[in-house]
């Protein structure tokens, strides 16, 4: 079948649609929302998870489009979505996302309880005044992190440096152009949290800001690297890890 990068757009934009609805009772338990709310929340939610498919939609599309270009793949998803013939799941590969995934998660949450707990009072007190999700709910997560984020940071944005970089300086990649875009997505994801930190906490820090940058970009970096060196899935399936370990196993 011929690969049409609007098919497999569409793919990834309604498996961000329920993966967003999927995460909706985890989200609920843990964003406060005001009790006279004028629509029920879940609205609100599901209003969001169609905004998150259009987002999707246009970000995958242009990494699509972008990635042959500048030699980064998802040759597993094409396939699937146009019916080719494709090798499958390296194991070694697979093994290594998912060590890298709870390598990350653990080092993630080691700097947590060793500096930023400690640092934080905010954090110290949050246990006391925000409700815990349970480790079920947290397993909603995965689909969410481990493919939304990937298809918006990764296919999306990190491509798009790439692609920028590579018809800026001669149409030719250069290894330094993955790594900046690395670093940019993975700083752009870190910030992508703030939003969910004022929510938290109701105010923002120096300390919470480098927070939220610095533990979600150390998890950006590898899901990165994971996505130039050996493809999108791969990354996907290190992020899922990454978001299992931290919501349902560690949390």
């Amino acid at each position: 079948m011929k690969e049409r990068p609007l098919r497999l757009a569409l793919i990834f934009a309604a498996i961000s649609f329920l993966a967003s609805l999927i995460m909706i009772p985890y989200q609920l338990q843990i964003i406060p929302l005001p009790e006279a709310a004028p629509v029920h929340p879940a609205i609100l939610f599901a209003s969001s998870a169609i905004q998150t498919a259009l987002i999707t939609l246009l970000l995958s599309y242009l990494g699509i489009r972008l990635s042959s270009s500048v030699g980064l793949q998802l040759k597993l998803w094409k396939g699937w979505a146009y019916h080719q013939k494709h090798e499958g799941f390296a194991k070694r590969t697979v093994i290594l996302a998912i060590l890298g995934g709870i390598i990350v998660s653990l080092a993630i949450s080691s700097l947590d309880r060793l500096f930023f707990i400690p640092s934080i009072p905010q954090l110290a007190q949050l246990p006391a005044q925000a409700p815990v999700p349970s480790r079920w709910l947290g397993l909603t997560t995965i689909f969410y992190g481990g493919i939304v984020e990937e298809l918006l940071l990764r296919l999306g944005l990190m491509t798009l440096f790439v692609w920028l970089f590579y018809r800026l300086f001669g149409k030719k990649t250069s290894s330094w152009m993955f790594i900046v875009a690395i670093l940019l997505t993975s700083v752009l994801f870190g910030l992508g949290h703030l939003p969910a930190t004022i929510q938290a906490f109701g105010e923002l820090t120096s300390l919470l800001v480098i927070r939220a940058i610095l533990l979600n970009s150390l998890a950006g970096i590898l899901f990165g690297w994971l996505y130039w060196k050996k493809g999108l899935e791969y990354a996907m399936i290190a992020h899922m890890t990454g978001d299992l370990m931290l919501h349902a196993i560690l949390s």
